[in-house]
């Protein structure tokens, strides 16, 4: 589908000896310019699969975002996705490991230009919306976690509205992405 893709494992090493949890969301290779480039099949080939606890995705590369939501209800999932404009069984949304946020992968245009250098937007709930998440984040550029990769809860991440997306992500307007922050979230905090 032309990602880039990361490769995790619970061994430490140089390239996720600093991650807070190594074994749910480091990769166990060089990955940070991964953005910005197209990953070679030699590079994919040579990661060290054999251990992988899971496996990710690069965003910014081709404009790819994940919106991470924690702890927040399916409802707010589906009121979501109809603020992107997406249709509510949308094959990209992911229940992650903890079973108590998700994921939801989108292209968008214009990405880099938006947010110059940024790798996360942490993004916190108006007061009126507080009971449907407790936090949520762009990920900009950085590496997001896809199923079947293992939670430390031993739980897998899963795909909510399919086993396995058949299409890429649907691209959706900065516009859209905007409205969904202004509906949501407290630009003050």
């Amino acid at each position: 589908l032309g990602f880039n893709v990361t490769c995790i494992s619970n061994i430490k090493n140089e390239f996720n000896s600093k991650a807070e949890n190594v074994y749910l969301k480091a990769p166990n290779h060089q990955w940070e310019d991964l953005w910005s480039r197209r990953q070679t099949p030699n590079e994919f080939n040579n990661y060290q699969w054999s251990i992988a606890t899971g496996f990710g995705l690069i965003t910014g590369f081709n404009n790819l975002l994940a919106i991470d939501m924690d702890n927040c209800s399916h409802d707010f999932v589906i009121q979501t996705l109809e603020v992107l404009g997406l249709p509510s069984d949308y094959e990209w949304v992911v229940l992650s490991g903890s079973k108590q946020g998700y994921h939801i992968y989108v292209f968008v245009d214009e990405l880099l230009n938006n947010f110059q250098k940024i790798a996360v937007v942490r993004l916190f709930p108006k007061e009126s919306y507080s009971n449907l998440a407790n936090k949520g984040e762009l990920l900009i550029r950085l590496h997001s976690i896809l199923p079947p990769s293992v939670h430390p809860t031993q739980n897998k991440y899963e795909f909510v509205n399919s086993s396995l997306p058949k299409n890429v992500p649907i691209r959706v307007g900065m516009d859209k992405i905007q409205n969904f922050i202004n509906k949501y979230f407290d630009p003050a905090r």
